[in-house]
C-alpha cells in the first residue's frame, strides 16, 4: 500500500494526495474512484463518484457558466479510513476535528478548470468544487480536486485558509451507510 503525500510548507496551501486503488464507470455513466493510502501506519481514503458527461468549464479564455454541476462529485465514506482522512486534514491544517451533524455524503458542485472530464480515464483533471453551496449546514467550503487516474492519485488542494475548519468538519461528519 502506497503512502499518501502531504505537500506544503506547513502554512498555506497544504494539499493531500491519496493513491487511487480502483476506478470504474457505472451503468449510469458515473466514475467511481476508490482511494486508499497509508499515513503513519494507518489507512486513509475515501470514495468519489464523478458524474458522467461533465463538460470542460473553460473554453478558450472564457468560463462556460453552464458547466457548473450540482452534485458533480459525491464524496462517500469508507468507514475508518475516511475518518482517518479527516484526521489527516485536521493534522495538516492544525485544527481540531470539531462537531457536525452526520452526513451520508458530500455533494460537491463541480467545475472543470483543466482537462476534459469526458476523457477522465486518460487525462489529469482539475476541478474547483464547492460543498454546501447555500451554507444551509454551516459547512461551506471550496477546494481544488485533482483526479489523475492515469497517474493513480486524487489530490485535495486547499483553496483558501478560511475553509479549513469546514473541510475538516465535513470529512469528519461522513458516515458509512449500512448496506
Amino acid at each position: 500500500m502506497s503512502d499518501i503525500l502531504i505537500t506544503g510548507d506547513g502554512k498555506f496551501p497544504m494539499d493531500v494526495q491519496v493513491p487511487i486503488t480502483s476506478a470504474q464507470t457505472t451503468a449510469d455513466g458515473r466514475t467511481v474512484i476508490v482511494t486508499e493510502g497509508k499515513h503513519r501506519g494507518r489507512l486513509v481514503g475515501v470514495e468519489l463518484s464523478v458524474r458522467g458527461e461533465i463538460k470542460p468549464g473553460i473554453i478558450g479564455d472564457d468560463i462556460d457558466k453552464t458547466a457548473f454541476y450540482g452534485s458533480g462529485v459525491l464524496v462517500r465514506s469508507r468507514g475508518d479510513v475516511t475518518r482517518h482522512l479527516a484526521e489527516v486534514f485536521s493534522e495538516v491544517y492544525i485544527l481540531p476535528i470539531g462537531i457536525a451533524e452526520s452526513l451520508q455524503q458530500l455533494d460537491l458542485t463541480s467545475f472543470a478548470l483543466d482537462g476534459d472530464p469526458m476523457f477522465m480515464e486518460t487525462e489529469h483533471l482539475n476541478f474547483k468544487v464547492f460543498h454546501d453551496d447555500e451554507d444551509k449546514l454551516g459547512l461551506y467550503f471550496e477546494m481544488f480536486l485533482h483526479i489523475d487516474i492515469p497517474s493513480g492519485y486524487v489530490r485535495f488542494d486547499e483553496k483558501d485558509e478560511e475553509y479549513r475548519e469546514n473541510v475538516v468538519r465535513s470529512f469528519a461528519a461522513l458516515r458509512t451507510i449500512p448496506a
